[in-house]
This record gives C-alpha cells, structure tokens and sequence, in this order.
C-alpha cells in the first residue's frame, strides 16, 4: 500500500494497512470479491473490475482496479493498480438523468410534479443524505412543489412560507433573488421561526437557489438541506447549479404551456359567444 491510495480513502497509511479488503468494499460487493480471489488460481493471472471503496468519511468511492496475482516471499498477493473514476461515472449518471428528464418533459405525459419529483428523487440518489425541495411562487407566498425525501411535518409547516430575509433561507433568497447558502442554520438569530423548524426535523444545513424565468421574474425556490452540518463541496455546486437551470427551463416550459392553455379556452370561449350572438 502507498500512501496515495490510502489518501484516495481519507486515512493515513498506518490505518490502511490494518483493514482486510473486505472491510474496505461496499457490502454489496463483497460476493464478487471472493470470484475474482480464487485459491486456485494461476499466478500472473488479472483481472480488472471497477469496485466500490468505503471512505473514511462514509462517502463512496469508485475505483477501476487493474490486480496482478503473484508470489511474493512465499505468499499468494496481488498487485494492484488502483484509478478513482468516481467522478467521471457520476457525470455519466448525471447525464444520463438530465437527458430523461428532457425527453420527458418532451412527451407531456407527466404533469410538472411529477416530472420534478422525478427530477429530484434522481439528484437525491446521486447525493445520499441530501434532501432536495423546490416551492413554486403563488403571489407573496410559496407553496411545495415537489419534496420526494423531507418529512412531511416540515413541508406543511413551511407551507405558504412568505418571502423576506427573515423568512429562512428559502424566504431570503426569494427575497434576494440570490443563491443563499447556510452551513448551519441554527446559529442564524435572524431565522428563530427557520431554525424552530429544522431543529424540530434534524436538518442542519440549507443551500437555496433562485428559478428565475428570462425576465428575471422569481418562479420558485430550489431548497436542498442536510442533516449535518457542512460546507458547499465543487461537485455539490456544479450539479446544483446545473439542477438549477435544469428546473428553470422546465417550470418556464409549464408557465408557458399553461398561459397558451388559458388563451386558448379564452379564444374559444369568444367564439362560441359570438356565434351565440350571430
């Protein structure tokens, strides 16, 4: 073991060398670990397969590892090669989730909360422990669109929540029409109502997105939370902001699939008075 590998997984050397590979793999690979070191298997034999590591800080890590099995002073080792592909592989399902949510937008078959909740289930997969929210405007006031994970208690208490700094977060930034980011509500004075609420429901942590439509007029609020307290990782800010302009297209696309629908039936309504009247 080098030190660069066990860096990769957040601990030092020493506590490396003190784990069996099994206590390093994901659960769910621990059958497939036994297939690929079989006892009977010829020295200079490989094989190369992309596993999940268990990081020290609970995150996953996706390694494409290259293993040679060889003698070494009389014992059956094997010599591995490890690359991290945990990121390219998280753009691939990124991609791959965004390009679903286009077509099906696309086909009209779903109304938006459905579509969203789909939306949101799929980012929440990708990020466990992230709870993603998004609360469309009604004049003043914001009422929940779509929430697949947060417990329902929080979303009927932050029903109808008004825009305004001291309204939380989400309140802020539809204030502000301006990214709020809040590593620890709690400690926000300003927010006694906000910080009530996710104390209540053990969520800690609250990034908050502005879905502005092209004339910068506010259509809803992209809310994500945590349940510990944290700081915006790259990765996280990325697919946030790319989530962000995502929701926006989508929401613009109803606002303006459901004014032609009102138009319409106004058209109609017109039409069928006038040839009353005639």
């Amino acid at each position: 073991c080098n030190e660069a590998a066990a860096e990769k997984d957040g601990y030092t050397k020493e506590e490396f060398l003190k784990f069996h590979i099994k206590e390093l793999r994901h659960p769910d690979d621990i059958g497939l670990l036994y297939e690929t070191d079989k006892p009977d298997a010829p020295y200079s034999e490989h094989h190369k397969k992309v596993w999940r590591h268990k990081k020290k800080n609970g995150e996953i890590l996706y390694a494409d590892v290259t293993g040679h099995l060889m003698d070494y002073h009389g014992k059956r080792v094997t010599l591995s090669i490890m690359n991290d592909v945990t990121e390219s592989r998280y753009y691939q399902a990124l991609d791959k989730l965004e390009k679903k949510i286009l077509e099906l937008n696309a086909g009209n078959d779903k109304s938006i909360r459905e579509l969203v909740n789909i939306y949101l289930t799929g980012i929440e997969s990708l990020h466990p422990g992230m709870y993603c929210s998004v609360r469309e405007r009604r004049g003043d006031r914001f009422c929940n669109l779509a929430a697949p994970s947060l417990p329902e208690g929080f979303l009927m208490e932050s029903e109808g929540i008004e825009m305004g700094q001291d309204k939380g977060p989400g309140g802020m930034t539809a204030f502000s029409k301006q990214k709020v980011v809040v590593s620890n509500i709690s400690t926000n004075k300003h927010w006694m109502d906000a910080c009530e609420a996710t104390a209540k429901y053990k969520l800690k942590t609250c990034w908050s997105y502005p879905i502005l439509d092209a004339k910068d007029e506010l259509m809803a609020t992209f809310d994500v939370y945590f349940p510990e307290i944290k700081s915006l990782a790259d990765l996280e800010e990325n697919t946030l902001q790319r989530t962000a302009q995502l929701l926006q297209l989508i929401l613009e696309s109803d606002q303006k699939e459901r004014a032609l629908k009102i138009s319409n039936e106004r058209f109609e309504y017109a039409a069928e008075a006038t040839s009353d009247i005639i």
